[in-house]
């Protein structure tokens, strides 16, 4: 499963430090949950597909007529759970290796950039002087 990286115009927020802080996206991580959400889903719903097609195998006119009704609706329900359930698994394995997949991407990308510190000396000194001017102001009420 492939990401993409965030385009400038959703790295571009009002929040300085936002573009500071990689290449991660809000988008990104929105985009791959719905994938695997999706690969879930998608997978549950062929599993359960999957399996009513093997009931209805062992439920077809020449195995009825061979084995009997009785045995024909025990075996299919048998056939169809197996087939369910493995059809589930293969799912959960696709799933947690696109998982994997994101989790090394992720890893892959650095947190943070380099540390610009003279922006940073200039913002820390602009909060310290909002404080001091907050803390005058609330000095001679």
């Amino acid at each position: 499963m492939a990401t993409s990286t965030c385009d400038e115009s959703e790295s571009k927020n009002e929040d300085p430090s936002s573009a500071e802080r990689g290449s991660f996206c809000a988008g990104d991580s929105i985009r791959a949950s719905a994938q695997l959400m999706t690969e879930v889903l998608g997978g549950t719903v062929g599993a359960v597909s999957e399996g009513f097609r093997a009931f209805a195998d062992e439920l077809s006119r020449d195995s009825v007529r061979e084995r009997g009704l009785f045995n024909g609706l025990f075996e299919g329900v048998i056939a169809g759970q197996t087939r369910f359930l493995r059809t589930l698994v293969e799912t959960g394995d696709r799933v947690q290796e696109s998982f994997r997949d994101l989790e090394s991407e992720s890893r892959e990308k650095s947190a943070s950039g380099p540390i610009d510190y003279e922006r940073l000396a200039k913002a820390l000194a602009t909060a310290i002087r909002q404080e001091d001017a907050k803390g005058q102001g609330d000095a001679k009420k």
